[in-house]
């Protein structure tokens, strides 16, 4: 009887690709040499480097032996993920355990790229810095589609972000086929000095064959960087922070517009978000002011989509200003969301005019629907009650809905 080892290469070509599980493709490489021919190209087609508490003796070290040992299987890699939870009340990253790890063939490596920086990158292998490593991983990729590298593994003016701009500014080999980039980290109080990342940043708009990019960072820096900016989602977050000179308690909605102003030649879709805290930081702002107004909006003439505050546009006053008033004639779908700063005691004066929140939100829907007849999609996520319109001057195939499109989320 024929066993599984008989099987025609063309079957188990179509068989791998179903094996998910990592330790499943590594095992299958040591089967025999028809199984490790098909299942090798899966198993490196992803990378993902996994570091925090919880890991602390990250995989990127054997990994990288492997890739000096077998260089062919350099071309294998597509998409490279450097993540994990946020070490955020950390002031040092913690060092990964080199012991009885022989360090000379990364010192060779290091000392071949002949950066202006390699003598400071030789010092991280010798005292376990994660970024020296993850710098020796990026440094000689070229053919990857997709770059993820999140929270700890950006540290202000690193090794890592050097690598980053000589691949971008020359030194090292460019990125020939990236096309997605992430590089995102949340805010760091415990060292501000790993926030500064501004220069890293704008090196990612330089590299040409990138279409999908995602990042933190100062938004009126950024968009000067985009002046063809189609599509932007931008959330602003607020900390009560042991950085109280860096940071602010106002928000300033003309501050906002002004940023996004920068692209209004050519911006059409706007997703705005204004929240306090996250999972790490859940903190009451004390004092916190909001300034300003959007009244600008409809100078974006070209925005056709919009995903905002619905008190952005009403404002906290005795009366709330119509929906109508801040809006762009050409918008055609509107998306109205939760302020998460009412939750902190932010009063709306206006309700006290209403029976309830959902009364008040379709009142105001109910006017918009009849003067702005251009919009033809507006969606709610302020309430959990389901809002209908009823109006003959609703554009053609203009709906209400309160559930939160996963377009928005």
């Amino acid at each position: 009887m024929a066993g599984f080892s008989d099987t025609p290469a063309e079957v188990i070509d179509n068989i791998v690709p179903f094996v998910l599980r990592r330790a499943d493709l590594a095992n299958l490489c040591l089967v025999n040499k028809a199984l490790h021919r098909s299942a090798v190209p899966f198993l490196y087609s992803s990378i993902k480097i996994t570091w925090d508490r919880r890991h602390p003796n990250s995989s990127i070290i054997p990994l990288i032996r492997t890739l000096v040992q077998s260089p062919e299987l350099i071309i294998l890699i597509d998409e490279i993920y450097l993540f994990r939870e946020y070490l955020s009340d950390v002031r040092e990253r913690p060092s990964l355990n080199t012991t009885g790890i022989s360090l000379d063939q990364f010192i060779v490596i290091i000392n071949k790229t002949q950066v202006p920086y390699a003598s400071t990158w030789l010092d991280g292998p010798k005292s376990g810095n994660m970024n020296a490593f993850a710098g020796l991983l990026v440094a000689n990729l070229s053919s990857i589609t997709s770059l993820k590298i999140t929270h700890n593994f950006i540290n202000g003016d690193d090794i890592l972000g050097k690598v980053l701009l000589s691949k971008v500014f020359g030194g090292l080999p460019a990125f020939e086929r990236l096309k997605k980039m992430s590089y995102v980290k949340r805010m760091d109080r415990g060292n501000w000095d790993r926030n500064l990342i501004v220069e890293h940043v704008a090196s990612l708009f330089h590299i040409p064959t990138v279409t999908d990019i995602a990042l933190l960072a100062v938004l009126a820096e950024v968009l000067l960087l985009t002046p063809n900016l189609k599509s932007l989602s931008w959330r602003w977050m607020y900390h009560d922070s042991i950085n109280d000179e860096r940071e602010t308690t106002v928000l300033d909605y003309d501050q906002v517009f002004l940023a996004v102003s920068l692209v209004e030649e050519t911006l059409e879709k706007l997703v705005l978000s204004f929240e306090v805290g996250d999972d790490d930081y859940d903190r009451i702002p004390v004092g916190m002011e909001i300034r300003g107004s959007f009244s600008r909006l409809p100078e974006l003439k070209r925005l056709k989509e919009l995903s905002i505050p619905m008190v952005c546009l009403t404002g906290f006053g005795a009366e709330p200003i119509p929906l109508e008033e801040y809006l762009p004639d050409n918008l055609e779908v509107l998306h109205l969301k939760w302020l998460s700063l009412i939750d902190f005691s932010i009063k709306l004066k206006w309700m006290d005019n209403y029976k309830s929140l959902d009364d008040a939100i379709g009142q105001m829907m109910q006017s918009l629907a009849e003067t702005h007849t251009g919009i033809h999609s507006v969606t709610s996520s302020v309430t959990r009650k389901q809002l209908e319109l009823r109006t003959k001057r609703c554009a053609p195939g203009c709906h209400i809905w309160n559930k939160l499109p996963e377009l928005y989320q």
